[in-house]
């Protein structure tokens, strides 16, 4: 597992990449307190290396024998502060934002020194850059700037100058203005959307509120919003859609927030939210069956990287996630061994942690895909996976995961190992407090299989097993949320009494559905 960070400092240099790293101490070389650099230096190698905090350990590295004690604490304290420092200097002119901040900074010390055609100088550039990426908090700063310095200087300037300036305050002010109504306006729609979530019926006065909310003017006018503005007109909308179950009409806002997101330059927290609507748009795509369409944007994301650590981590995941939940749809007209196999290389790549729900289903939906594609053991390696995962809350999945392990291990003909996964599957689902229907059924009906002495007994179990899971698929699972469906025990009988394969039964049953 990851180690729980429990320090400020050891998360903060545990959260920097290799150049990040590599410009600190450059940095700490040239800008910090000589007296006590190697100490602080040697405070950061340690902790660089450490896995688990261990102050007691670090007292014991960084001990020097020929002085006095050193003060742990106020090196931690110094060295985090120089950390902050080579952090602002690594960034600085990376980000238009701050670029924009470093800038103010630079205009209030040419008007501190009355050099105030240097100053306006340098704030019309800003101004510029300002608009360009449509900074208005920013912007709105530099007017109220450019304004004080106008009126300071009275006769230099015209009237009619400073009264453009004041009519440009007026606008993005107003602008402001709407984008606060704006963010009201959708946090109001997500507390409805979440409200959604918690009712079992569709509510009509539900429905009611969402209704007056995309009814503001703001919403109805998205083309004369700026770009932060229409997103989150976008964003209102694509939660009005969802609220009232359309599907399509969700993904075409999505869509249209990703046009936004293009016209736009990308800062860290930008990025987080591009990426995020990607995946949604992926997960929308595959729910109303446009395959293509999912995968075009799974290519956006395959095709981008980031230099961002923390972002490229993201990215990975995400890409990762949507892989496996596009071939789990795709499936059901056909994938690859070729394409499962490059699945669990995405997932892997992520660094994945066993640890929580998200995590949990990778697993769960690789050792289905490798099922598919015919490779047991690579099944059975992430069933396994998935009954090791912890801080989970999906227990009847990872109790499941054992009952298959005892249906796949079955059909290996290794019954004794069969058997040890279904008394696991029963152990664990008396200790978790599991009272499943379905499960405990489907552990019959592997035992019965296993107990069948010959070719016609296990036909006969195997006959009475489809006719057995299709009832319970009906009746069992009601007040039950499960992932069940997912590794269809119901194709795995039909596949074992017909001669086929999971993946041909499966290619079989979708395209009934269809006729």
């Amino acid at each position: 597992m990851k180690p729980a960070f429990n320090d400020p400092l050891f998360e903060l240099i545990k959260s920097l990449d290799k150049n990040e790293k590599g410009y600190f101490k450059k940095f700490a070389a040239r800008y910090g307190e000589k007296s006590s650099g190697n100490e602080y230096l040697k405070l950061f190698d340690v902790l660089d290396k450490m896995v688990v905090y261990d102050e007691q350990k670090i007292r014991q590295l960084t001990s020097n024998h020929a002085s006095k004690k050193i003060n742990l604490s106020a090196q931690k304290n110094y060295l985090h502060q120089q950390i902050i420092k080579s952090l602002r200097s690594y960034a600085s002119g990376k980000s238009a934002l701050f670029r924009i901040g470093e800038q103010l900074l630079d205009i209030q010390n040419l008007s501190d020194k009355n050099l105030i055609h240097q100053a306006l100088e340098l704030l019309m550039e800003t101004k510029r850059l300002a608009v360009r990426i449509e900074s208005y908090d920013k912007l709105l700063t530099l007017l109220l700037l450019e304004e004080s310095l106008l009126q300071r200087n009275w006769g230099v300037y015209t009237e009619q100058q400073i009264a453009a300036v004041k009519k440009e305050v007026e606008n993005t002010i107003r602008i402001l203005e709407d984008e606060s109504t704006l963010s009201k306006l959708l946090f109001k729609m997500k507390l409805l959307d979440d409200e959604r979530g918690k009712k079992a019926l569709f509510d009509d006065s539900l429905m009611n509120k969402a209704d007056e909310i995309v009814a503001h003017q703001l919403i109805n006018q998205i083309d004369q919003l700026s770009r932060k503005g229409k997103m989150m007109a976008y964003a209102t909308l694509h939660y009005h859609a969802a609220i009232k179950g359309n599907d399509a009409e969700a993904l075409h806002y999505m869509k249209q927030r990703h046009k936004v997101f293009e016209d736009m330059d990308l800062d860290s927290r930008a990025l987080t939210s591009y990426l995020a609507n990607i995946s949604n748009i992926i997960l929308a795509s595959l729910n109303v069956g446009q395959i293509t369409e999912a995968k075009n944007y799974l290519e956006i994301l395959q095709s981008n990287s980031f230099r961002d650590k923390q972002i490229e981590e993201y990215r990975k995941r995400v890409l990762a996630k949507n892989t496996l939940m596009y071939l789990m749809v795709k499936s059901m007209n056909g994938i690859t061994v070729a394409e499962v196999s490059m699945a669990e290389e995405l997932y892997q790549s992520a660094q994945p942690q066993p640890v929580g729900n998200n995590n949990l289903m990778s697993a769960y939906y690789l050792s289905v895909l490798f099922y598919y594609a015919g490779n047991l053991d690579k099944c059975l390696y992430w069933l396994q996976q998935v009954t090791e995962h912890e801080n989970v809350s999906y227990t009847n999945i990872q109790a499941y995961c054992r009952v298959l392990m005892g249906f796949i291990y079955f059909e290996m003909q290794q019954n004794t190992l069969a058997e040890s996964a279904l008394n696991a599957a029963g152990y664990f689902m008396k200790k978790q407090n599991i009272n499943s229907t379905f499960l405990k059924k489907c552990m019959q009906i592997c035992n019965k299989l296993m107990a069948a002495g010959t070719k016609k007994e296990l036909k006969e179990e195997l006959q009475q097993a489809e006719k057995n899971i299709e009832e319970m698929f009906a009746k069992d699972l009601n007040g039950e949320t499960t992932y069940f469906h997912d590794f269809n025990l119901l194709v795995w009988c039909r596949s074992k009494f017909n001669n086929t394969t999971y993946a041909e039964e499966l290619q079989q049953m979708n395209s009934l559905a269809f006729v």
